[in-house]
């Protein structure tokens, strides 16, 4: 593990990236004492809501919604089941940037074996982004439809480019900030509306469910028709492979890893502990709600759309999944559904894109066949993606021209990556181990962690031979 030295300062840091923990190295007068309240644990949460608003566009409203639509409440478990296994990875990935204080490209370049040069982890890191911007051309065309069908004029593709462009010049200033604060306003309150009407609503029309029907998902059956609709939605809902890994990012952004001071600083290992408190809390509230707002979607998928036989797919798929809105609280609902799956998709599209900006540009930079030598042309580096990463996403579109199945491809090759995140951590976790660092997960953790990572490669090469 690189160690950072404390004799780095403030004075040192370009004051334009000064306020910016994610695009710098760690100082001693970053370092800041951890709350001790639950009220101040709070307070600084973040995190997690930002990967939120990266997975309910892709996973939730489309994916989640498809698989209820398609096989009825029979998977409820799986969705539960990814959530609480792909915590764990995420976990450690999180711990490690903490610890170290490194970026995500030089952890993963501390995982054995190498080629052309970097660890063969970076390079997978940078091909993953290819699935998701499989995932996010399917977005980008989503979102068009979904103000094409608000406002009943005009073409959808043009609406889509002009998102595409707000999204663009939110994202170009490349700070952790101006992600959190669009992202937590958005995805937080349209997910309400969408839980209230699951869990209360719903109960009031001919679609009402009842515990047995809870039950029936619970069973762990795994449909044969299902297999490819399921796998593509254990890898996009609560956290994907690609998630594991912006995770870091916004940890670093948060402040969490800058906080704790360099590793050599006075006082380090209490800070550490106690923002790795803090980290985890914001784990743990994110897990829990991504899981309330996972559940709300499936069993509007499975107790309305699969009820009417109706599975969302193509240029329609939008306008069917409104039907959740439509179908169990009234006609007069259509609006508020398109706006509020403008303003997730949308989310989904922003957090995705800055994260594809950074783990592509660090990863041609770790390979050196991008030279970037201080912070300032790394930021430059970032802004460059930023712009190509939604070319890319409409070429792909245009090439392909079905959104829906842009969506569930990219998700599928995304959830076969999850193993390999999983084996990441467990490399991360020895390393720990093995240095004795005081921050790995250790006991109860370690055994979390093992059994999260052998459910994740049975459930993955299982459900091949099932499907």
């Amino acid at each position: 593990m690189t160690e950072i030295t404390s004799e780095v300062n403030q004075d040192q840091v370009p004051e334009i990236i000064r306020d910016d923990y994610e695009s710098r190295e760690r100082t001693v007068e970053d370092a800041k004492e951890p709350p001790k309240s639950w009220k101040g644990i709070m307070k600084h949460f973040g995190p997690s809501f930002v990967i939120m608003g990266a997975t309910v566009g892709s996973g939730e409203l489309i994916a989640t919604t498809i698989m209820g639509a398609k096989v009825g409440y029979v998977m409820l478990w799986m969705l539960i089941l990814g959530i609480v296994v792909k915590a764990s990875i995420q976990e450690v990935f999180a711990r490690y940037t903490i610890s170290s204080g490194q970026t995500l490209m030089d952890t993963l370049d501390e995982v054995p074996g190498r080629i052309f040069g970097v660890s063969w982890a970076v390079w997978w890191a940078g091909l993953l982004m290819l699935s998701l911007l499989v995932v996010m051309a399917g977005i980008v065309a989503s979102m068009g439809i979904a103000v094409q069908a608000f406002f009943g004029f005009g073409n959808a593709n043009i609406w889509g480019l002009i998102l595409i462009v707000i999204g663009i010049l939110l994202l170009i200033r490349g700070l952790y900030a101006d992600i959190e604060n669009i992202t937590v306003i958005l995805v937080g309150i349209f997910s309400l509306i969408t839980v209230v009407i699951a869990f209360f609503l719903i109960q009031a029309t001919p679609y009402a469910y009842t515990a047995s029907d809870i039950a029936s998902g619970l069973t762990f059956s795994f449909p044969a028709e299902g297999w490819f609709v399921a796998l593509a939605v254990f890898g996009v809902t609560g956290i994907s492979a690609n998630e594991v890994l912006t995770y870091t990012y916004w940890v670093r952004g948060k402040g969490y890893a800058a906080w704790s001071g360099p590793s050599d600083s006075q006082g380090f290992l209490g800070r550490a502990e106690g923002w790795t408190k803090v980290m985890r809390s914001d784990l743990v509230a994110g897990a829990i709600l991504v899981s309330i707002v996972t559940v709300a979607f499936y069993i509007l998928g499975a107790g309305v759309l699969y009820a009417v036989g109706k599975v969302p797919g193509g240029f329609d798929a939008i306008e069917t999944i409104s039907m959740i809105f439509t179908e169990t609280v009234g006609g007069w609902t259509r609006p508020l559904f398109m706006v509020a799956a403008i303003s997730i998709l949308f989310t989904t599209y922003m957090v995705n894109t800055a994260g594809i900006a950074r783990i592509v540009g660090d990863c041609l930079i770790k390979a050196k066949v991008i030279k970037a030598e201080d912070q300032m042309k790394r930021m430059a580096v970032r802004r460059v993606f930023t712009v190509l990463a939604p070319i890319a996403m409409l070429l792909l579109y245009y090439v392909v021209g079905n959104p829906t199945q842009l969506i569930m491809v990219g998700s599928f090759v995304l959830s076969l990556s999850v193993p390999v995140a999983a084996v990441i951590a467990l490399i991360l976790e020895n390393k720990l181990k093995k240095e004795g660092n005081q921050l790995r997960f250790g006991g109860v953790g370690t055994i979390y962690l093992w059994m999260s990572a052998i459910a994740i490669i049975a459930l993955i090469l299982g459900s091949q031979f099932l499907g």
